[in-house]
């Protein structure tokens, strides 16, 4: 602490006071889970008269890892009404925030902000929005977004699967998984090695007789063992 001081008075000396990227080193210290201040990082934030999208972005994510979504969405806010624009870093974390506060409402709002800024073709975003549909149980909306987003990526397909697994629609998870493209032994291996877990992050062991209906099947029908790379 005695050292972020000493360095936030001498960006101060230095006329570097109103300076973004100085101003920005600063919050990133004060949110270091270790050796920050959160309380320290939030008075300098709000000293700040014009911050930049990446400054309210170290923020947003801080009071996120903190687990205070309502502060999150606070920033958001604040952000909107002055003006700042949010980027493709910013709408994932409020997606998530609006997940972890089970509010639907405020998720359906951002959402309509990712339309409005164009951010629904963005692979980041688009996941993003299926994740919180998912955690909302929605999954007819996730499946929408699914849909909209141009590129798929592995996460994409897995967090889709996953949302139709949590809620037991078994069906709707082989249909999916039977849809996914496999285009080489990489990429077998990539997503054998992201569905071999189940959405509570626990081995096939660990779940269900329904769920290991399900993903054990699969695994062995369409992740085929790659023995000359070693795998079991």
């Amino acid at each position: 602490m005695k050292h972020l001081k000493q360095s936030h008075a001498q960006v101060i000396t230095c006329g570097l006071g109103d300076n973004s990227f100085a101003l920005s080193r600063l919050l990133s210290f004060c949110s270091d889970p270790l050796h920050g201040c959160l309380f320290y990082g939030w008075k300098l934030f709000e000293r700040i008269e014009h911050p930049t999208t990446c400054i309210c972005n170290t923020m947003i994510k801080t009071f996120l890892l903190k687990e205070e979504p309502i502060k999150t969405i606070q920033i958001y806010t604040q952000m909107l009404r002055n003006g700042i624009l949010p980027d493709n870093y910013t709408l994932p974390y409020v997606l998530k925030a609006s997940a972890n506060m089970g509010s639907c409402h405020l998720g359906e709002s951002i959402h309509g902000h990712c339309l409005k800024l164009g951010f629904l073709c963005d692979t980041f975003v688009g996941n993003s929005l299926i994740v919180m549909y998912s955690a909302f149980g929605n999954m007819g909306e996730a499946r929408c977004v699914f849909d909209e987003v141009p590129w798929h990526s592995v996460v994409s397909w897995t967090v889709l699967i996953s949302g139709y697994a949590k809620l037991g629609d078994v069906d709707s998870a082989r249909l999916v998984f039977d849809g996914t493209p496999i285009k080489d032994k990489q990429g077998r291996r990539e997503r054998r090695e992201e569905w071999v877990r189940f959405p509570d992050g626990k081995r096939a062991e660990q779940g269900n007789r329904e769920r290991q209906a399900l993903w054990v099947p699969l695994l062995k029908a369409r992740c085929p063992t790659d023995r000359t790379r070693g795998d079991s």
